[in-house]
């Protein structure tokens, strides 16, 4: 199934500005749970695609969270650590 956007003389389609609060909208669980020095967080909007990606990225932010969490995974392994010891000693609070 496919949207109307598809159909001959379809309307345009509509470009939302993002929400720009803390933890919302393409904000959201992008700022991580642990510790880190100098954090750069990275959003880059993507236009004109052939499809609506926003259902594809998944609902409560788990692409953010994945994306973190292998980060996470990758700094362990680079630094000969378990990933539990490093979630353990970067975590706030």
């Amino acid at each position: 199934m496919l949207s109307s956007h598809y159909l001959e003389n379809a309307l345009p389609w509509p470009v939302a500005e993002p929400m720009m609060v803390p933890h919302g909208g393409i904000h959201r669980n992008m700022e991580m749970l642990y510790e880190m020095p100098e954090p750069r967080l990275v959003k880059n909007r993507v236009y004109d695609l052939p499809l609506r990606t926003s259902a594809l990225r998944t609902l409560g932010a788990y692409g953010n969270v994945f994306a973190n969490e292998s980060m996470i995974n990758e700094l362990a392994e680079r630094g000969k650590y378990r990933p539990i010891h490093l979630q353990i000693e970067s975590s706030k609070g």
